[in-house]
């Protein structure tokens, strides 16, 4: 898939994407360096929908950036009260204010304008119906069968069988080996003197 990523860049191609989580899917499969890149080519980001553990809620709340607000105390003494007026920097959106957006809340960033937060409708409410609604099959308690060696030998070459020779082959006289001829030893013997 990363060279499709690539060859869609090269020919300007526009292409949309689904990630569940930047972190865990993109770096899992395309290592730290290919995910970013494929984020930093990313045009147009919409992200919603944390889980409480999220990560890509942290990497998020880091692109959206901070701001400068004036944070300050008062405290009443005896005589006059004293003030105390400082100004500090903080996260645009904290990765627990993502996390607890509400549902259909969603941010969305775009190259050349400032991150949004808006309320977008549910897939479910974009008024699309299936014919039938998609089922999984479950997989999760099959039927085991058990089979002995002889049940096995005959599945298998039920489904493989033993290939047929296309034409015949002569068949070869058994290899035998050779020896070399015993002495030829008379049947009787010759007794001395019987000439």
């Amino acid at each position: 898939m990363k060279d499709e990523i690539v060859n869609a860049f090269l020919l300007s191609f526009t292409d949309s994407g689904i990630v569940q989580s930047i972190t865990g899917q993109l770096q899992k499969n395309y290592g730290k360096e290919g995910s970013e890149v494929i984020v930093d080519n990313c045009q147009v980001n919409i992200f919603g929908g944390f889980a409480p553990a999220s990560q890509t809620a942290v990497e998020l709340s880091k692109a959206l950036g901070s701001r400068t607000v004036m944070s300050g105390s008062i405290s009443k003494g005896k005589n006059d009260p004293t003030q105390s007026l400082q100004m500090i920097e903080r996260p645009l959106m904290t990765p627990d204010e993502l996390k607890t957006m509400p549902k259909g809340g969603f941010i969305v960033m775009k190259t050349g304008v400032h991150p949004m937060q808006v309320q977008l409708r549910l897939f479910l409410d974009w008024g699309i119906r299936f014919k039938q609604p998609y089922e999984v099959p479950e997989k999760a308690q099959r039927k085991v069968a058990y089979a002995n060696k002889d049940e096995l030998e005959a599945a298998i070459l039920k489904k493989h069988p033993a290939p047929v020779p296309s034409r015949p082959e002569r068949s070869q006289p058994p290899f035998r080996e050779e020896r070399a001829p015993l002495p030829r030893r008379p049947m009787f013997r010759e007794r001395p003197g019987d000439d």
